[in-house]
């Protein structure tokens, strides 16, 4: 089947199918603020950049999506990379200002 991402990507936690029998619930729903979620990513910091720490998020141009690229060990201490990927209302680049953030 499908994960929770798959079936949910692209949009936001408000568009998705309702879980379970709604109707009862609906008017009362519809009168309580919706919650939009909103991330920017910081870009690295001196101590990480003195580290030569890598830049592990990456933002695809247009998207509510970010990928997360964490760096792990097998067993046999080989490296390899594992994505995860985080959907959000929006998510901002890190040359944006909290002005911006806060008109989204």
């Amino acid at each position: 089947g499908l994960s929770v991402n798959q079936a949910a990507r692209g949009k936001s936690f408000d568009e998705s199918e309702p879980y379970g029998d709604t109707n009862k619930n609906s008017n009362r729903a519809n009168s309580v603020a919706k919650i939009k979620v909103v991330v920017r990513k910081r870009p690295l910091n001196k101590k990480e950049m003195a580290k030569k720490e890598e830049d592990i998020i990456t933002i695809e141009p247009n998207s509510n999506a970010l990928t997360v690229q964490e760096t792990k060990l097998k067993v046999d201490l080989t490296e390899y990379v594992e994505k995860h990927e985080f959907v959000f209302d929006a998510v901002l680049g890190e040359r944006v200002s909290n002005d911006e953030v806060y008109a989204e």
